[in-house]
């Protein structure tokens, strides 16, 4: 009876050895995982990251250059009404030159 016991207690002990090795692993497996998922998220805000910068480069980019032709058409219309204002002395000397 008594080796019995030695004997199942050998058991057990070796049963909760093992009992502690499987939950080492699942342990350093759910490590391993929200390492993993941490990369992810990391690497994932990078990229979001990089994104919004090109976003608004792009944008940036498109004002200035609706700027630019705003600009460049008050600066035609501008130059239209200094025309239309000023006295025609240029093309008076052409029509004198055909007849």
């Amino acid at each position: 009876m008594l080796l019995r016991r030695r004997a199942g207690f050998k058991y057990w002990y070796l049963g909760r050895f093992s009992e502690k090795e499987e939950d080492y692993y699942t342990y350093q497996a759910r490590q391993n995982y929200l390492r993993e998922q941490a990369c992810i998220k990391k690497e994932q805000e990078e990229l979001r990251q990089q994104l919004e910068e090109a976003l608004f480069k792009e944008r940036r980019e498109k004002e200035l250059e609706r700027q630019q032709k705003e600009a460049a058409l008050a600066e035609v219309e501008r130059l239209n009404f200094s025309l239309r204002s000023s006295p025609r002395m240029v093309s008076e000397p052409r029509a004198r030159l055909r007849s």
